[in-house]
């Protein structure tokens, strides 16, 4: 019998469509193996799990296998109706796995999540288009010859699949079958995991520390360390906008609070006579706290030591446009959505306060991340920014700032807000400051390695010591001087990459500083807030703001020897933002103190309506475990405190029905609100009588939108009510 007049069927020109499949369930089964013991991010694969190294790398094997064995075993029974069919759809599902797993190890290493989520789908969706303008060109590169490298890979094994499986030959007796291939695997692979299955509970610990390093934590078959749950959805997302709800009368009443902020001068410092200092605030990119240091800084950090120092300052968020909008407005940056809706209250403080105002940076992203409304040209008596051209935009900020601040003219008082950019991704630094080494001649995300990371630290530390030495001019002892980074910068702190992805301390903490002329030093040890820097500068200034609850952060002046300072400090709860998603990070006493998490996430917005415990982190931003829980505070007490606080209500109405919540809500006076209940009305799955009854009522709204949106809700809960 000659080749292709086999009687095995099916085959297809003379390929037999099982042997295909098998060979490239091996194929892609080996790819993902070499990705996970070889991926070079993270503990090696023998020291992360309590095996031996041949147990560690057969598990991994096992998991390989298993993964491409799930898929092919249907391909090949489908190979009986289906052979051609089966040989294409084998080939996309089956070299997907590998491509897959690759993809989720960059992208759980870049932003800590998993390449299938909401998140990254979110990235991708909405965020992407503006973060693209700050891809380095090495990163680019990188990433276009990965995909190069992932489609000729892909075109390889399937033209070696095809020319394999025409010489493999099962017409004659003792020929092995591509099933008998396939089950021999399987069972190896069983053989191989029994080391692992042992110890079961102790591997799945382990892998879910690690588990870049593991392929059944990428496609979702073993847990993670993760960030914990999401956003709510079902019942719990209903509940969640039902308190969120409860928040929409207090939003109104402190916007129009914040329209008509004013001062009052403090009497013992009402000398109107006396001359008030000139201002600098540098606000740096994505600084760290461990560089405040004398190696590192040295201006700075001398200015430091005759000043009011934070030892664990936290800023609005964990990216810029957050942690900008807390530093000049005194507010949380659950308030950013409103950013533009009010004069932002630096400028309208200080403006009152006397002083003219000026703003110095070497970028021109601020609308790309909606900062227009607190970053423009229209509320600063002097605007000057430009295109990022790092060090050199940078230093021509300072030069610029430094004519702003010219003593040689007769002139009001000023404030120059400085931003210097140089300490972000991928870290500019001249010639001259490159003196930690090893350091990185060019930035790249293939140099985040355990034994690569030291050589990016002395990157980043050496562009930190370029943005001190050029803003040494500017520092002058008869001149108020407050530092703080937008927020901080992850370099495999918490895991990933960056900024804006995790609420960990290495993305939200970041060093911050207030010298005043002929102050004595002073530093907190508790946790602070950008909020808190605006009230503290308007106090030293000697004035008060009014209303005194306008702001949300406290006036740090005094606070080693005021003891109602001290309390406020050791008792407070304050929020930062996350970049990603509607989430805050609620911050406390418990932040400082050892064995306590670092803050309590929850789902919040006060736009979206939204509000919802979602559960305690760690330093790395990660979900604690189970058994620490108990160690630590209830997170639906916090979160009903910290609103308590801020909004003087509790929107977690423990006694209150959700149909008591829904008729308060559907009947509100404003009509977002009312439009907002009957959206979330519409995704209750078991409606009663009562609900369908309010939403009834409102199909005769005044207001046409509500009419509609209504009858829409109303047949969506009777077709369910019904069925």
């Amino acid at each position: 019998m000659t080749y292709g007049e086999s009687s095995l069927r099916p085959s297809v020109n003379g390929f037999d469509a099982r042997k295909r499949i098998v060979l490239l369930c091996l194929a892609a089964a080996a790819a993902t193996f070499i990705i996970a013991a070889f991926y070079p991010l993270g503990r090696a694969a023998d020291d992360s799990l309590p095996l031996s190294f041949a147990a560690a790398h057969g598990w991994l094997a096992a998991q390989s296998i298993s993964l491409t064995a799930i898929f092919a075993l249907p391909l090949m029974v489908l190979c009986r109706w289906f052979p051609r069919a089966m040989i294409g759809l084998s080939t996309i599902v089956l070299l997907a796995i590998p491509v897959c797993f690759f993809l989720d190890c960059v992208v759980f290493h870049r932003i800590g999540e998993r390449f299938f989520s909401a998140t990254t789908a979110s990235i991708a969706s909405s965020l992407l288009p503006g973060l693209l303008p700050y891809v380095d060109a090495v990163t680019l590169g990188i990433a276009i010859t990965a995909i190069v490298c992932v489609i000729a890979l892909s075109w390889l094994v399937h033209r070696f699949a095809a020319w394999a499986s025409a010489r493999w030959s099962t017409d004659r007796p003792g020929d092995v079958s591509p099933w008998t291939v396939l089950l021999t695997v399987i069972i190896l692979a069983g053989l191989i995991s029994i080391p692992s299955l042992i110890r079961y509970p102790d591997i799945v610990a382990s892998m879910k520390d690690n588990s870049t390093r593991h392929p059944w934590c990428a496609f979702r078959m073993v847990g993670y360390r993760s960030q914990g749950m999401a956003a709510p959805s079902g019942p719990e997302a209903v509940r969640s906008g039902l308190y969120g709800l409860s928040l929409a009368d207090g939003v109104s009443k402190r916007l129009d609070q914040l329209k008509q902020v004013s001062l009052v001068a403090i009497e013992k410092n009402a000398d109107a006579a006396t001359p008030k200092p000139d201002i600098v605030i540098f606000i740096v990119e994505s600084l760290r706290p461990e560089v405040l240091t004398a190696e590192v800084m040295p201006h700075l950090f001398e200015c430091s030591e005759r000043s009011l120092l934070l030892r664990n300052h936290v800023s609005g968020g964990n990216s810029s446009n957050l942690g900008i909008f807390s530093l000049v407005n005194g507010l949380e940056a659950t308030w950013f959505p409103y950013a533009d809706q009010f004069e932002p209250l630096l400028n309208r403080l200080l403006h009152l306060a006397g002083y003219q105002i000026g703003f110095f940076g070497g970028s021109e992203g601020w609308d790309t991340f909606n900062m227009e409304g607190f970053i423009n040209d229209q509320v600063y008596d002097e605007f000057v920014i430009e295109p990022v051209d790092w060090n050199a935009s940078d230093e021509r900020a300072i030069e610029r700032a430094s004519a702003f601040l010219d003593k040689s003219i007769s002139r009001q008082p000023r404030c120059a807000v400085v931003y210097l950019y140089s300490t972000h991704a991928p870290f500019h630094s001249a010639a001259q400051d490159q003196i930690f080494e090893p350091w990185a001649a060019e930035w790249n995300v293939s140099l985040f390695t355990n034994s690569g990371r030291e050589q990016i630290v002395n990157r980043y530390r050496n562009a930190a010591h370029f943005v001190d030495r050029i803003a040494a001019p500017l520092i002058q002892d008869d001149r108020i001087i407050v530092l703080a980074g937008d927020h901080g910068e992850s370099l495999l702190d918490d895991g990933t990459i960056g900024h804006g992805t995790r609420l960990s301390k290495a993305q939200t903490f970041t060093p911050a500083f207030i010298h005043v002329p002929g102050a004595s030093a002073d530093a907190i040890e508790f946790a602070t807030s950008h909020i808190d820097l605006l009230p503290t500068l308007i106090s030293t200034l000697g004035y008060q703001v009014l209303p005194a609850d306008a702001l949300d952060g406290i006036d740090l002046n005094g606070s080693s020897q005021s003891a109602s300072v001290a309390k406020q400090l050791e008792s407070r709860t304050f929020a930062s933002h996350a970049y990603i998603g509607n989430e805050v990070l609620l911050i406390g006493p418990w932040t400082t103190e050892t064995g306590q998490p670092l803050g309590y996430r929850n789902s919040f917005s006060l736009d979206d309506y939204l509000a919802y415990p979602l559960g305690p982190v760690d330093a790395k931003g990660l979900q604690l475990e189970a058994k620490n829980r108990r160690q630590v505070l209830s997170t639906d007490r916090v979160l009903r405190s910290w609103i308590k606080t801020r909004h003087g209500i509790d929107p977690i109405e423990p006694n209150a029905s959700r149909e008591d919540l829904f008729a308060r809500h559907l009947k509100h006076t404003q009509v977002d609100v009312r439009l907002a209940a009957i959206t979330l009305a519409s995704k209750v799955q078991s409606p009663n009588e009562l609900l369908i009854s309010l939403i009834q009522k409102l199909t005769l709204d005044p207001n046409v939108q509500v009419r509609r949106a209504a009858r829409n809700a109303l047949v969506t809960l009777q077709r369910r009510r019904s069925g």
